[in-house]
């Protein structure tokens, strides 16, 4: 007479949520902050290249035309 053992799985599905959960979570706080610096990073460039555009305008007027031209 053999007995039936009853095995839970190794992750329920509740902690199978939790961990999907938190994966998604801290994946989305990585985006977020990635996303941050990208848009800082951004911000600066656009100062120093405005800055550098106003500067070179000042010297060359032709130039200044074509730097904001397509």
């Amino acid at each position: 007479m053999s007995k039936r053992v009853h095995r839970f799985p190794i992750f329920s599905e509740t902690a199978s949520l939790h961990v999907k959960g938190t994966f998604a979570f801290m994946l989305w706080c990585g985006l977020t902050q990635v996303t941050h610096m990208k848009l800082s990073l951004l911000s600066r460039q656009r100062r120093t290249l405005v800055g550098y555009g106003l500067l070179c305008c000042s010297r060359s007027p032709s130039l200044c035309y074509s730097l904001w031209l397509p």
